[in-house]
């Protein structure tokens, strides 16, 4: 599979040998130059091109449509569970043991955020240890930006069937910062990888997880203005789903009654279930919530009542039986 080389120029600089390289210090090739590379180089390079080397033939991957087009950045692979099958908890070990030694960096990855993979009283980057331990496998590593880890994801489904313990990371000062962050990029990886959506189906639903485009600007046309407090101001308020995007199927994400234009302070109170509204507009607080002072902080006024639309009761009866009461915020 020919690969353009200045489509990746930036990662085969960084790594090009200072003499005798076949590629030039402009991201060119250097005509008639025949080279010895590196093994790091060689997998990237196969990874590229979607294919890994094993019984002396070439074997290609499946990944996601689209993913040889110049304008797509997608080179995840869409049957990880069938590659990586055959993985042994032994396989795992020796990546373990040989950890301290590995320049992880160079196969894109970088330590993790939000989870790590928990052995013997020490942790360790889950898909990092995931990607690595692919050696024993397809012969080469898999990089970081051919799959994802993540809660939900095969990586972390694997690990955990063969004994290893995924334990989160100290939270961060706000509590959920890095699990919302993780959430966001692995439900935008799972959208991007699934072959029953058209592109532009793919594309309203990740703008539409990000809280922008289409979906946003329908709220903004509803509302105008953050329900609960007023505030007008586009850059200060957030497209919110009633029913949470992870519970929701694609129709649901994209349609703008399950949805509430919401100045950020109030999207997370909704969100964590300290406040909700009936379907006649009401606004219902958690008892944290009931004092005055903690009110006027917030700017919620509770004689103000908000006009809810008809094809977003279904929405608001779902939100007050599973998430309002459920404050998750100290």
């Amino acid at each position: 599979m020919p690969i353009e080389i200045s489509n990746h120029s930036e990662y085969l600089l960084e790594k090009r040998a200072e003499k005798y390289s076949p590629i030039t210090y402009l991201g060119t090739v250097h005509q008639g130059y025949c080279s010895v590379i590196s093994k790091v180089i060689a997998w990237y390079l196969l990874s590229r091109a979607g294919v890994y080397y094993k019984n002396n033939s070439i074997v290609e991957l499946e990944k996601s449509i689209g993913y040889r087009d110049t304008k797509s950045v997608s080179h995840r692979v869409s049957n990880l569970n069938a590659l990586m099958s055959s993985l042994s908890r032994e396989n795992i070990l020796d990546t373990l043991d040989k950890f301290g030694e590995l320049i992880y960096s160079d196969y894109k990855y970088q330590n993790s955020t939000t989870y790590d993979l928990e052995y013997d009283g020490v942790r360790y980057p889950p898909k990092v240890i995931f990607g690595i331990s692919a050696i024993a496998l397809i012969n080469r590593s898999l990089f970081a930006d051919e799959f994802s880890g993540g809660v939900n994801s095969p990586c972390f489904h694997i690990l955990e069937a063969l004994g290893f313990n995924i334990v989160k990371k100290n939270k961060s000062s706000d509590g959920n910062e890095f699990e919302d962050i993780d959430f966001l990029i692995n439900d935008i990886e799972m959208i991007g990888n699934d072959d029953s959506l058209s592109v532009t189906e793919r594309e309203q639903l990740i703008a539409a997880r990000k809280g922008q485009g289409k979906y946003r600007k329908e709220l903004i046309k509803l509302y105008g203005k953050c329900i609960v407090t007023g505030i007008p101001y586009e850059f200060m308020l957030r497209a919110s789903h009633i029913k949470p995007w992870r519970v929701s199927n694609n129709k649901e994400r994209l349609d703008p009654f399950n949805g509430f234009l919401l100045s950020s302070n109030v999207d997370i109170l909704f969100d964590k279930g300290f406040l909700s509204f009936e379907n006649s507009g009401e606004l219902i607080l958690c008892d944290e919530l009931k004092n005055e002072f903690t009110l006027r902080l917030l700017g919620i006024d509770l004689r103000k009542k908000v006009m809810i639309p008809l094809g977003t009761f279904q929405y608001l009866d779902w939100h007050r039986k599973n998430v309002f009461g459920r404050c998750k915020g100290k």
